[in-house]
């Protein structure tokens, strides 16, 4: 019994140096602070690739982080991503100093950028003709235009444009992959492009065929496939009849006979005539083929497709419709 009692204090004892112990220890964690020298407003403020702590800092700020390697990135719309790295000690000071080359917002720049998906409050903007329905993932999202969040991964983005009877009249279709750190850009047209449609002009029928006019473009390629044909028949025809004649007058030349040269004389001049038609007949083929070509040419450059060309807006038509100025006041003063 006696035993018992006296190991009870000092198990109690115990307890209590132990506890002090702990109670009496610091955290560990040093600090350094950045400041920030820039020449906007204000920017997206990514501290070591954590992205899904992203936040706003003011130009002039100071904040406080961890010591250690430290990377900083810097998002505006206006301009690419800034990347900064460096080694912050306990206690120091360092001053992250950048000047963005602040140009009009374009497509160029919001393509994959981490402001955008910010300020936008969407991960994806989708874009087509005007008259196009957009589906991702065979789910119908808009018409003509739409910003979203999408699930991040692999998507399928289809634009679809019906006639009047509601009959499918063309849709195209293309994949991409997205991220929820950065926001994308993806175009889908289902009306032709008029440059390209006019670069296709070098392919005989390949402009028609892009510009959905396959009646014309098979006429094209059918015409320049007979005439090409018959060009090749005429010119071995021609050849043949060439080789012969040359024959005939190398014979002609070496007759000592007059009757013989009389009958190579009257073979010579038959043999002239079929020349002389089938050249003819070679020439009016390769004039046609010309001509159907020429054709081709200016029916690509002059013959617009059933709905049109495809017209491309500037970025700001998209972000003006849905408010962007209204997105934030700072960043108004930044646009």
């Amino acid at each position: 019994m006696i035993k018992c009692l006296f190991k009870t204090p000092l198990l109690f004892l115990g307890l209590l140096i132990s506890t002090g112990a702990v109670l009496g220890q610091t955290d560990s964690t040093t600090y350094g602070s950045i400041k920030f020298d820039l020449n906007v407003d204000e920017v997206l403020l990514i501290h070591n690739n954590k992205f899904d702590e992203a936040r706003i800092i003011k130009n002039g700020e100071t904040i406080s982080v961890t010591t250690g390697r430290t990377s900083i990135k810097l998002s505006i719309l206006q301009d690419y991503l800034f990347e900064e790295q460096f080694v912050l000690k306990e206690d120091s000071l360092v001053i992250v100093s950048h000047e963005f080359d602040l140009k009009p917002i374009s497509k160029e720049f919001l393509q994959h950028n981490y402001a955008a998906r910010y300020y936008l409050n969407s991960n994806i903007l989708l874009i087509s003709d005007d008259e196009s329905a957009l589906f991702l993932d065979d789910e119908q999202i808009g018409f003509g235009y739409t910003f979203t969040n999408t699930e991040i991964g692999s998507q399928l983005f289809r634009a679809e444009i019906k006639n009047q009877d509601g009959s499918l009249f063309d849709a195209k279709q293309s994949s991409f992959r997205n991220s929820d750190r950065s926001f994308l850009i993806v175009e889908n047209y289902v009306k032709p492009d008029q440059k390209k449609a006019r670069w296709l002009s070098i392919v005989p029928g390949a402009s028609q065929h892009y510009k959905n006019q396959e009646i014309k473009g098979l006429l094209i390629r059918t015409g320049i496939a007979l005439v090409v044909a018959s060009t090749v028949t005429f010119e071995l025809a021609y050849r043949k009849d060439k080789s012969e004649f040359d024959d005939i007058r190398q014979a002609y030349n070496e007759s000592n006979n007059s009757n013989e040269a009389t009958a190579l004389g009257d073979d010579l001049d038959r043999v002239n005539s079929k020349i002389e038609s089938k050249t003819k007949l070679r020439n009016l083929s390769l004039l046609t083929g010309l001509s159907i070509y020429g054709y081709n040419v200016l029916d690509a450059f002059f013959s617009k497709p059933k709905l049109g060309y495809r017209e491309k807006k500037p970025i700001e038509f998209y972000l003006d419709t849905i408010g962007f100025n209204q997105l934030g006041g700072t960043l108004s003063i930044n646009l």
